[in-house]
């Protein structure tokens, strides 16, 4: 059984103790991240240990949302060159805004003065729920 650093031990969440779990896991996990990304688990260590094990946008590790507890290797559409390790939900964001800057720098200046704001008094979202509806109030 060809073992993988304590890193990725704990990064995927294998048992040394039970070494055929270990390795059919360790090797479904090469297989898929070669497949996937042509990366090598030495380079796959070194992003995450560059990372500190946190997603590259918001710093936070990955989580146990649905199945997936693990970070996606973000790459660039066009070079087709890894950029980083994202979590599910900023690699989703990344997706949702075509990769392109221009809507990211869009987005965060939406959030900092948004449209609304320009109008005095600034209307509010009121709605209570009846049965399943959502109406104003």
């Amino acid at each position: 059984m060809k073992r993988v650093s304590e890193t990725l031990e704990r990064y995927i969440g294998l048992n040394p103790d039970n070494p055929s779990e270990y390795a059919k896991r360790a090797g479904n996990w090469r297989r898929v991240q070669k497949h996937r990304s042509g990366m090598s688990p030495t380079v796959f260590e070194d992003l995450l240990n560059v990372q500190n094990g946190l997603c590259a946008i918001c710093k936070e590790p990955p989580t146990k949302e649905g199945k997936s507890r693990l970070f996606h290797v973000d790459h660039d559409t066009t070079t087709k060159l890894i950029r980083g390790l994202l979590c599910t939900k900023c690699n989703t964001a990344l997706g949702l805004f075509r990769e392109k800057t221009e809507y990211l720098q869009a987005a965060s200046m939406y959030l900092l003065k948004s449209p609304a704001a320009q109008l005095q008094p600034r209307p509010r979202m009121v709605r209570e729920q009846r049965g399943s509806k959502l109406f104003p109030t």
